[in-house]
């Protein structure tokens, strides 16, 4: 079963992890498009998350890719 954090194309046998500005909480994950967008004011600055990092912090901006 493919990790939260990541998605398992059929016939790859690596799960491929999603990128920065995204975050994986489906566990067996198949496709890119089951990665979702980092929410406002979260930070997904890394590639192969299963949830956002964190809230971003009082007094900071932070972008709507999450970083």
């Amino acid at each position: 079963m493919c990790p939260r954090g990541s998605y398992c194309p059929a016939g790859i046998a690596t799960p491929t992890p999603c990128l920065a500005g995204t975050y994986g909480p489906i566990l067996g994950a198949d496709d890119a498009t089951d990665c979702k967008a980092c929410p406002l004011n979260k930070i997904c600055d890394v590639a192969g998350l299963a949830a956002p990092l964190s809230t971003c912090p009082a007094g900071k901006y932070c972008d709507p890719d999450g970083t």
